[in-house]
């Protein structure tokens, strides 16, 4: 395993898409720092740096970009093992194929920490001396790190057993771009309904009159397929980037579960159908 990953760790830093990942991370904690400070001047008020720290995980609650950007990278990293004939000659060399699985898994999961620690410390270089300081409380802060570190390790579990189990690299990007888009409108949609209201006021006109009485909302969610929605949302990285980055995590404390629970799954299958591969 040692040989593994330092041969995966060698190969990552010299691959561009790993190099191009951390330079556009850093570009959009550039970007993010500047949007953040023009509506701090425009509205003439002052912008805690928590707007940019959660930022870290998607853009407002909307788009997951690290989870994008990490499905890409993953999908080239891995797939070049394939056209490379990187994986034969491992397995020609004696080792066992849940080494060689679990090598490219710790190293895509590299990737996402790196991803978010270059995010980080770019919003602290810059976002200190702009922003006030944070206004949730530091176990919040912690939290909401540990979460969004675990969720891009998630990512990294689903991307390495699509990428190790499809040998061309080009349609594992696009599957795990795919994935990514697809829950993230899937968990999007599913927070929208957890928040409709279980009323609404409508006005009717009672005798000439207009009376603003209270509706029962056809969209709100009862108890089971609200928690069935909650549970979704909670248990897949996209919609826990979608709730860390507009700060609505419900469940901020149990998300680390949910993800090492994921992570476990993930990669017992995929060692499980990747030792049943037949390699070419």
């Amino acid at each position: 395993m040692r040989k593994l990953l330092r041969s995966n760790f060698s190969r990552l830093i010299r691959e561009n898409a790993f190099r191009a990942g951390i330079l556009i991370m850093i570009g959009y904690a550039v970007c993010i720092c500047c949007l953040l400070h023009y509506s701090m001047q425009l509205n003439n008020t002052v912008i805690s740096i928590d707007s940019a720290y959660i930022s870290a995980y998607g853009f407002q609650g909307i788009l997951a970009i690290p989870g994008l950007i990490l499905a890409v990278i993953c999908s080239l990293f891995t797939g070049t093992e394939y056209s490379d004939g990187t994986i034969r000659n491992k397995l020609i060399s004696g080792h066992r194929r849940p080494d060689i699985y679990l090598s490219n898994f710790i190293a895509c999961a590299a990737v996402g920490i790196l991803l978010n620690l270059f995010y980080m410390l770019m919003i602290f270089i810059l976002g200190v001396p702009m922003f006030d300081g944070f206004q949730m409380e530091s176990d919040t802060v912690l939290w909401v790190f540990a979460a969004g570190i675990l969720a891009m390790i998630s990512y990294a579990a689903l991307f390495t057993m699509v990428s190790m189990l499809s040998q061309n690299k080009t349609a594992a990007a696009v599957i795990n771009i795919l994935a990514v888009v697809i829950f993230m409108f899937v968990c999007s949609y599913l927070l929208a309904l957890i928040s409709q209201p279980e009323y609404y006021s409508a006005i009717e006109n009672v005798n000439g009159q207009q009376v603003s009485t209270m509706v029962p909302n056809p969209h709100y969610l009862q108890e089971g397929p609200r928690k069935a929605a909650q549970f979704i949302t909670d248990l897949l990285p996209s919609g826990q980037s979608l709730q860390l980055s507009s700060g609505s995590a419900v469940h901020l404390k149990l998300l680390p579960l949910f993800s090492g629970i994921l992570i476990c799954a993930v990669n017992f299958l995929g060692v499980l159908f990747f030792r049943k591969k037949n390699i070419k």
